[in-house]
């Protein structure tokens, strides 16, 4: 028979002739075709041809096929090779989905190449930055996703994923850069002070606005005495609202106050202090009581004006006489404000005092006002003029003058 030749196909593409992983054909002996006794022609013995892969990798998977030819036609055979592995690496990037104070959850996709075998779960591991050592974050990890927790606040930390299946793990997917563990907004900031809405005998109660940057979680009141630099805290627990009553507080006593917002990342800036607040009824409006308002006064003495009331003792007290200002205090006027009664002295009284006064006792939630009439009085001026002299005798004469020009106030006898 005529000498065949064999050629080889691998996924539908001719592998070369020169290939070294294909072995010629093996010649066969060489001796003629003998016809047998009372049998068939003896067919000569054939050859072989082998294609052979010393080390196979994924890519030699495929379909092989062997065509052997000669002049009298042709004789093909396949097979189907199927290379097994461990799975390439997951397919990156590998990075973080949410980062907290103390977990990072990580993503990353399933290796594009399996291995010819089905990936049955996934190796996570992890390091602090600048270390050398890997430790084990788990190794039964079926899903392309893990949070990692127990991490340290603040501290940046490396990561890799490698794939398994049945022949083994794959090379590693790195985070390409190292991941703080933080949480993913800062404390809160922006608050504004604080509104002081009334008061009682041991009590002040405030309200306040949400910050004006970053979420907020609640928050803590502090307080701290009048005159006093250390601020200490005025709630038990925290705050999920936007007022609070500070209770048991010691009557008469002045504090500040100040609201500092919270949330995970931690405590924010605290708002500026409110005014000072005394521990007391709430405040009221001045109203004025029964006041004498028929004052006679001895031009030379002092005379007070005495006006009693009733509720929150006055901010600011002014006197007018005659509708124009009286400066207070002055040289000559002084006033002493008192829980119940406001009392405006004149140090030594002058006829030119005489007339009508108002008092006006204002705070911060109201005003109230008096009029009361001042009358002066002292010694007369000196008679007007001329003096006239008449009827003059031996021992007697006869004077004539004017009365003097006194106001009503003035007292002759």
């Amino acid at each position: 028979h005529p000498q065949p030749t064999v050629s080889w196909v691998h996924n539908d593409k001719p592998v070369p002739s020169n290939d070294p992983r294909v072995n010629q054909p093996i010649e066969p002996a060489a001796r003629p075709a003998q016809p047998l006794l009372g049998g068939p022609l003896e067919e000569s013995p054939g050859g072989t041809s082998v294609f052979k892969v010393p080390k196979a990798s994924r890519a030699d998977s495929g379909t092989y096929q062997v065509i052997i030819k000669n002049d009298l036609g042709q004789a093909t055979s396949s097979c189907k090779v199927i290379v097994q592995d461990v799975p390439a690496a997951p397919t990156g990037p590998l990075e973080a989905s949410d980062v907290k104070a103390d977990e990072i959850t990580l993503e990353w996709k399933a290796p594009e190449d399996d291995g010819n075998e089905p990936i049955t779960n996934y190796v996570l591991e992890k390091r602090p930055k600048g270390a050398t050592e890997w430790q084990k974050v788990s190794a039964f990890l079926t899903t392309p996703s893990a949070t990692v927790r127990g991490l340290e606040e603040g501290k940046e930390y490396e990561f890799r994923v490698m794939a398994e299946n049945a022949m083994g793990l794959s090379e590693p997917l790195m985070t390409s850069k190292p991941i703080k563990a933080k949480h993913p907004f800062d404390p809160p900031s922006g608050m504004d002070k604080p509104n002081v809405d009334t008061t009682t005998e041991d009590s002040v109660s405030l309200s306040w606005e949400p910050p004006r940057k970053g979420p907020v979680s609640g928050y803590i009141v502090e307080k701290r005495p009048k005159g006093e630099k250390t601020w200490s805290k005025a709630n038990p627990g925290t705050i999920t609202g936007n007022s609070y009553t500070v209770k048991g507080l010691p009557t008469g006593k002045e504090f500040q106050f100040r609201i500092v917002p919270i949330n995970a990342a931690g405590e924010g800036e605290p708002s500026e202090p409110t005014d000072v607040v005394k521990v007391q009824k709430p405040p009221t409006a001045p109203k004025i009581l029964d006041v004498k308002k028929d004052i006679t006064a001895k031009e030379g003495e002092p005379f007070k004006i005495v006006v009693p009331y009733m509720g929150t003792p006055p901010d600011s007290v002014t006197l007018t006489k005659d509708g124009k200002p009286v400066p207070l205090p002055s040289d000559r006027f002084d006033v002493q404000i008192t829980p119940d009664e406001v009392i405006i002295t004149d140090k030594k009284a002058e006829k030119d005092d005489s007339g009508r006064f108002e008092v006006a006792l204002e705070n911060e939630k109201g005003k109230d006002q008096v009029a009361v009439q001042v009358d002066v009085k002292g010694p007369p001026s000196s008679p007007s003029g001329p003096l006239e002299i008449s009827n003059v005798t031996a021992d007697s004469c006869t004077l004539k003058w004017n009365p003097p020009k006194v106001s009503k106030s003035a007292m002759l006898e």
